[in-house]
């Protein structure tokens, strides 16, 4: 085929990001230059938790919003219109 492509490092990074903080490194060696051609797509996910220690325990930022959005809407707000 020509090519090699190499996966050095792909890791969960937890914690905050520093400046210039290495997330993934992949190496792409092309071994046969004639008539190559390069397609690729590459897709990351990330997500943004709550501190460890803090009480979001360090569980997701956006689905534990979600249920607790779900949760007032669906069970405190109902029990607290009657008196508005």
């Amino acid at each position: 085929m020509g090519v090699n492509l190499h996966i050095h490092h792909i890791g969960v990074v937890s914690g905050a990001f520093k400046a210039d903080t290495e997330v993934a490194r992949i190496n792409f060696i092309v071994t046969n230059s004639a008539n190559y051609m390069v397609d690729m797509n590459i897709n990351f996910t990330y997500g943004i938790a709550f501190d460890p220690k803090g009480p979001g325990a360090g569980e997701l930022v956006v689905p534990t919003v979600r249920g607790l959005i779900s949760h007032l809407r669906g069970e405190v707000f109902p029990k607290l219109e009657p008196f508005v």
